[in-house]
């Protein structure tokens, strides 16, 4: 079975990709927002996994780059980097930008359909806009893709095909905590506590937006689904793996905060929470 993996944010994407690289299986990240690329690990000899990157640059000419990770342990898993910092790291990137939509990028989505799980399918159907943004959401709210897919029966087929899963957390305090720990510093320190409450609050609620309006958009392409309760349901059951790392293991990876605001941050989730 090939799955699907509709997260938004603070969905545990980051862990998903860790525990199929921990069961040797193949993964795909479809980066959203303002650069096109798609990221894809698969195990190899000796315990390492190839990571390819697959991009076209402004000029619309398709690129490739590869390294090589050991990924046995659950240490050399979690030390890994998000895919977006990935990006942003890679000299080899930088002096070849990423187009935002290129014409050609539906190119490389037989590549990906060939993996075990694909993240942010969303991309597949020309959805490419930055999760939880105004645009994205207003986007699927519309039935009106960023880009143009030619195959886009064929991929249409393939996601009916696969078992796919949009991820919530049921406990709505430790997602709006976490929102807040994982909020921009630089915000807070350049444009003041309310300001940076106030922006992060509405990108919560936009995130939430997004939520919402995941399976409508699978229902409008038939797209089978199931939910899946991050903070309870079985990884093992849900995406037939045979051990996994436990759903905690990642909870201190996205902490931006430093230490005195950690503790407003849970006043600020009250605050929201109490609103809502």
């Amino acid at each position: 079975m090939k799955y699907g993996y509709y997260g938004g944010i603070k969905t545990g994407k980051f862990l998903m990709r860790s525990q199929f690289q921990y069961n040797k299986k193949t993964y795909t990240w479809l980066n959203t927002g303002y650069k096109c690329f798609a990221q894809i690990t698969k195990p190899t000899v000796d315990d390492y996994h190839i990571v390819k990157w697959l991009w076209y640059d402004k000029s619309n000419k398709y690129h490739e780059w590869y390294e090589l990770r050991h990924l046995k342990t659950q240490e050399e898993l979690l030390e890994q980097t998000m895919e977006t910092h990935d990006y942003a790291s890679n000299n080899y990137f930088r002096h070849k930008t990423c187009a935002e939509n290129p014409s050609d990028f539906w190119k490389i989505f037989p590549e990906v359909l060939k993996t075990d799980l694909i993240v942010n399918p969303l991309v597949l159907l020309g959805y490419t806009g930055m999760i939880g943004s105004r645009e994205m959401n207003w986007s699927l709210t519309t039935k009106n893709p960023d880009m143009m897919v030619p195959n886009i029966d064929d991929i249409i087929k393939d996601l009916r095909q696969r078992h796919n899963v949009i991820p919530y957390k049921e406990n709505m305090y430790e997602f709006v905590y976490r929102f807040f720990l994982g909020g921009d510093p630089h915000m807070l320190e350049n444009q003041g506590e309310e300001y940076f409450v106030r922006e992060h609050t509405n990108r919560i609620n936009r995130a939430i937006r997004f939520q919402k309006l995941l399976p409508k958009v699978l229902e409008w392409y038939k797209i089978p689904y199931e939910m899946f309760n991050l903070d309870r349901d079985d990884y093992c059951k849900t995406f037939g793996l045979d051990k996994v790392i436990d759903r905690t293991a990642t909870d201190n990876h996205f902490i931006n905060l430093s230490v005195p605001y950690r503790k407003k941050a849970k006043q600020w989730t009250e605050e929201f929470l109490k609103n809502t």
